[in-house]
């Protein structure tokens, strides 16, 4: 693998690891703030959009995955 290809992977990497802490502080503070049906409401939010995206087998979102975060927010 090339050094430019594994600095876009590395990039990519720190990007999606920097947007999880992101997330995860948002939906921590939306825990506290609006309880278990606000975070109900956001998981249902997010996997309605995640079932809008194009149907691709190589990249999609991970709605079982999307329902667990949220789930472990309750």
């Amino acid at each position: 693998m090339s050094n430019d290809v594994q600095d876009v992977l590395n990039y990519t990497g720190s990007t999606l690891a920097t947007l999880h802490c992101m997330i995860c502080g948002l939906t921590k503070q939306l825990s506290e703030a609006g309880g278990p049906a606000a975070v109900e409401a956001a998981k249902q939010h997010a996997v309605k959009a995640a079932k809008s995206y194009p149907p691709n087998p190589d990249v999609a979102p991970d709605i079982p995955g999307i329902e667990a975060f949220f789930n472990s927010y309750k």
